[in-house]
């Protein structure tokens, strides 16, 4: 970040940290009116551009390195189509037929960390949606962090998925919850 005068040069880049690939650049030129407008302005900006590039990269890399069994693919990708109906209706029943799909496919394959990253994210709504007696019922609400714990070497190459990470570091929701 520059400034000159009543000028604020902000410049952003995305640089794949696997790879070291640069992905992505961009510098954002604002006059300087209001510091915390300008922010918000380029958060935002920067924010949806940074989605859809993380959304490539991923999708290359899924694409890179396959589930063993088409038929864990197969249902972890009717998973998600049922995930986003859920998105739009709220039914519990869809969000029920989500899991169960998620849980074949992390039964046929074991080390698709795709599958459990998703059946983990299944489990939000109990968090946040009062839809039925999941809502903040703290065996439902243990899973998530669970999900991920169970020990699979597919985890390791998705640091992010780790119980360890900030996302799940207060610990199990039973403890925390008062």
């Amino acid at each position: 970040m520059r400034r000159g005068r009543n000028q604020l040069r902000i410049s952003a880049q995305l640089i794949d940290a696997a790879t070291g690939a640069h992905r992505w650049a961009e510098y954002y030129d604002r006059k300087l009116k209001d510091v915390f407008t300008v922010e918000d302005e380029v958060v935002g900006t920067i924010a949806a551009i940074l989605a859809a590039h993380v959304r490539k990269a991923e999708t290359e890399r899924t694409r890179a390195k396959p589930p063993s069994s088409w038929q864990a693919y197969d249902y972890c990708l009717q998973a998600t189509e049922v995930l986003i109906s859920f998105d739009a209706s709220f039914s519990a029943d869809a969000l029920y037929g989500a899991r169960r799909l998620l849980e074949l496919s992390c039964a046929i394959d074991p080390h698709y960390a795709r599958a459990y990253a998703l059946l983990a994210s299944a489990y939000e709504p109990a968090w946040v949606n009062p839809l039925d007696s999941d809502y903040l019922n703290p065996s439902v609400l243990d899973r998530a962090p669970n999900v991920l714990a169970r020990p699979l070497s597919s985890i390791k190459i998705c640091p992010w998925l780790m119980p360890s990470s900030d996302m799940f570091s207060c610990g199990s929701a039973s403890k925390t919850r008062r």
